[in-house]
């Protein structure tokens, strides 16, 4: 996965957020996450937990 779409996943998770529904967002979030990591994308990581 490219940071691309990780920095959608992060958006479709404010979207969700914003929506209510905050598991879904949570969902989102982490997957966002994971690819930071294995990206190395440390202020991304920082920017994902808020």
């Amino acid at each position: 996965m490219t940071d691309y779409q990780a920095n959608q996943l992060f958006k479709q998770g404010v979207s969700q957020y914003h929506q209510g529904d905050i598991p879904a967002a949570l969902e989102l979030w982490r997957e966002a996450l994971t690819v930071y990591q294995k990206l190395g994308y440390r202020q991304r990581e920082g920017a994902t937990w808020g």
